[in-house]
Parts: structure tokens; C-alpha cells; sequence
């Protein structure tokens, strides 16, 4: 476990998979760890962690935070450095709304063992957004007091006050007095200043390039109609000041959530987990891998085509017929003038038998396309070739680093490494497209 500084935040850095001694963890922590263990055992619900005598071993990809101490857990065969402590947090924001079968693959809650209902926040990050969206219906940008103004022209979006407009007119002369709601407000009244400003330090860390884009076109279209908003500095008082603020009905929405935000970020034994568990992070890096080999789902429907996939009965090399109903492939790859077909294994290492992949896989999908086998390493390489009679397999050691960083930056180095290798295949010129 080594001690890493990021952005102001010091993180004790894990890496899933591995197992660290229970010696290094401070006692409230491990207390903490095993009791999630074992909740996560009688819910079915996966773990941090498990227990190993006297070590740990990390099941999650994320951020776990403890009043005590901040952890951060990288992918697999990820090399401990600032670098990819931010790489990991990237993933964290930019993927917090990948689904598998409709639910979420990034568990993100916060709680303490005196409030368990805490929200985390995502949870208010999402009801900002949605009001601010809706600025008409929760009206967060002007006070509940109007202001009056006598004119001799008619003011849009006011009200006539025919009492005070009788009396005004011996006054301030021909005109009628309106009340007019003040979208440039005072300096007691900045309930807009707070809620745009925690809406914006929410966004760094919740919102996605899509959240950014609305949020910033609504910003630009308020300013546009007059109104005075500004981003502020947080004050440590900010409850009251949200409290003096003159408020009615239609503005309670706002100011609940903005009173419930930061009295939870308050409360000091607060846990947060971030995290991709082991088994959910398996498919972020199917995901991920389906990015980086430029999956084509018409080279895929073109194989399916020519097979009937659900119902398939095939013979496998010792003659016998067997029927196979799970013949999915995690990447069909198209790039640069190739094809190859691919398994990603996030978990197996390369003692695997991968009979299905050399012998199944190869005979149910043609047996004409590199048929290529992807184990996580430290290093991106090719590990071997297997071959016996027709069929072949490659076998390559895929750095998840060299992955991740393909997709975050949008570079294709990965593909173009593993095209390198399968040059080597007997099947490689017949793949040009």
C-alpha cells in the first residue's frame, strides 16, 4: 500500500485483486471492512474486500472513503503512480452511468453508522441539475419579494398594483406602478449565487460532458434575460445564509436539498464508496475493450448471418455433436482493412485451457478469422500461439493501463500493437476487407 497525493487529497492506493496485510490497516478501518464482509455475505451483495487470515484481499476498482483514511483502488496490473490514481478517478466520472442489464455498474453511496440515511452526491447533484434545468417551475433566481417600479410603458412579466399606482401618479406623474420580481436581487437574498455555485463544484465530480453542455446553455441563456448569477465561494456559514433567504413554497424544493447537501457533507464519520466492484469492473473492461478493438456490429450481424447462433449444433474435434447456445464472442473486431474475433478475460490468466475459445469459438464461427484470446498483464504482448491440426488461437497479454488510456484519449496504439502480432497468423491476409 503506498501513500499517494492527489489534487490535495492524500490516498492510500490498492490495487483489485491483490491482497495487502491487515497489519497496514488502521483497526477502525479493518472493523469496517469486516463488517461490510460480512453484510455483503448475508445480502448477496459483493464485498471491498475479503479476508484471507491475515491479509485482505481488494475486490473493487474505486474510491473508499473512511473518516480516517482515503483509499483508492486501481484496475488490475495497474503501476502505482499520481498518473493513473487520476486515470482511475477519470473512469470513475466519466462511466458512473454504465449499465449491465439495465442496472448500474458503479456502486455509489455515502453513510454513517449514526445516520444511515445519507445521500450521496450523485443523489443531489442529479435534483440540482433537474431544478436548475427547470429554472420556470422552482424559480431559484429571484427572492419571493418583488420590488415596484412606476413607468409610463408597460413592463413584461410584472404585476399592475392599481393602489399605489393612484397614489404614485401625483407623485412620479402619467405611468402605472408595477411589481416586478427582482432577477438581480440583493445582497441578502443569494440563495441563486449558493445553488449555481454547489451546482458547479458538483459537476467536476457527477456530471457528465452532456450534464456540462445543458447546464452551461441554460447559464448562458439566464444571462442572456437579465439575470444576475454568479459563482460564489462557499462559505462555511453557508446553512444560515440559505435560511435568511426569503423564500415561499415554490422555492422549498431548492432550499431542502441545498440544507440536506451540506449538512450531510457536515457530518464527520461519513463512509463514501465509489467503486466498481471486481465482478462489475469485468465488464467496464469488456466495455472498455470493445472501444480499443473497434468492435463492428456489422462484421458481427455478417458471422451471425451465415450461422444460426442460438440454436447451434456443430461437431467438435473428437466428431462427437454437441449443441452450443453460447457462442459470444466479446469483440468483433474491424480496423484498418483487418478482422479478427476476441475474448476478453479479466480474471483468467494464461494456464487457462481455453478449449471453448481455441476449438468451439474457431469451428462455430467460421474457423477463418484470428481468434485471439486477451489475459490482463503489465505489459502489452503476445504471450503464444496455440495450433493443432485447423485451429489456432492466439494468446495476448493486454495492459489495461495501455486500455484504459487508449479510451480516454481517444488513440488506437493498442489495436495497432495487436495487429503487429497477429501478423504472424495463417489467416491474417485472408482478413482483408
Amino acid at each position: 500500500m503506498k501513500d499517494i497525493q492527489w489534487k490535495n487529497k492524500n490516498y492510500k492506493v490498492l490495487i483489485d485483486s491483490e491482497e495487502e496485510l491487515q497489519s497496514d490497516f488502521l483497526q477502525a478501518d479493518l472493523d469496517f471492512m469486516r463488517k461490510n464482509s460480512e453484510d455483503s455475505l448475508s445480502k448477496r451483495q459483493f464485498p471491498l474486500v475479503e479476508f484471507n487470515g491475515d491479509k485482505v484481499k481488494i475486490k473493487f476498482v474505486g474510491e473508499f472513503i473512511t473518516p480516517n483514511t482515503n483509499f483508492i483502488s486501481l484496475p488490475k496490473n495497474f503501476k502505482v503512480n499520481e498518473k493513473n490514481v487520476d486515470l482511475t478517478i477519470q473512469i470513475l466520472n466519466k462511466y458512473k452511468d454504465l449499465k449491465k442489464d439495465g442496472n448500474l455498474l458503479l456502486s455509489n453511496f455515502s453513510f454513517s453508522y449514526d445516520k444511515n440515511d445519507i445521500e450521496s452526491d450523485m443523489f443531489f447533484f442529479k435534483k440540482l441539475k433537474e431544478f436548475f434545468l427547470d429554472y420556470i417551475t422552482y424559480e431559484f433566481i429571484y427572492p419571493k419579494k418583488r420590488i415596484e417600479v412606476h413607468s409610463p410603458r408597460a413592463i413584461k412579466n410584472s404585476k399592475i398594483d392599481i393602489v399605489k399606482t393612484e397614489r404614485e401618479i401625483g407623485r412620479k406623474g402619467p405611468g402605472i406602478t408595477y411589481k416586478v420580481k427582482d432577477i438581480k436581487n440583493s445582497g441578502k437574498w443569494n440563495l441563486d449565487d449558493i445553488y449555481f455555485s454547489t451546482l458547479m463544484n458538483l459537476l467536476d465530480d457527477c456530471g457528465s460532458e452532456k450534464d456540462r453542455e445543458k447546464i452551461n446553455n441554460m447559464f448562458r441563456f439566464l444571462k442572456d434575460e437579465g439575470y444576475d448569477i454568479n459563482l460564489i465561494k462557499i462559505d462555511d456559514d453557508v446553512i444560515n445564509q440559505i435560511k435568511i433567504c426569503e423564500t415561499e413554497i415554490k422555492h422549498y424544493p431548492i432550499v431542502n436539498t441545498l440544507i440536506k447537501y451540506y449538512e450531510t457533507k457536515s457530518v464527520s464519520n461519513k463512509f463514501t464508496i465509489k467503486v466498481f466492484y471486481t465482478k462489475n469492473f469485468e465488464y467496464v473492461w469488456e466495455f472498455f475493450s470493445r472501444i480499443v478493438f473497434k468492435y463492428s456490429d456489422s462484421f458481427k450481424k455478417r458471422i451471425f448471418e451465415e450461422i444460426d447462433i442460438q440454436n447451434l449444433i456443430i461437431k467438435d474435434i473428437n466428431d462427437d455433436i454437441t449443441e452450443h447456445n453460447d457462442i459470444r464472442p466479446d469483440v468483433f473486431s474491424d480496423y484498418d482493412g483487418h478482422r479478427f474475433i476476441g475474448d476478453c478475460k479479466y480474471y483468467r490468466n494464461l494456464e487457462g485451457d481455453f478449449y471453448k475459445e481455441m476449438y468451439e469459438y474457431n469451428i462455430a464461427l467460421g474457423n477463418k478469422y484470428p481468434m485471439v484470446i486477451f489475459v490482463p498483464s503489465m505489459k502489452t504482448q503476445r504471450s503464444y500461439i496455440r495450433k493443432r491440426s485447423i485451429y489456432e488461437l492466439f494468446v495476448v497479454k493486454i495492459s489495461i493501463e495501455d486500455v484504459i488510456e487508449d479510451v480516454m484519449n481517444n488513440t488506437d496504439n493498442v489495436i495497432k500493437s495487436v495487429h503487429k502480432m497477429l501478423e504472424a497468423s495463417e489467416r491474417w491476409e485472408n482478413t482483408l476487407v
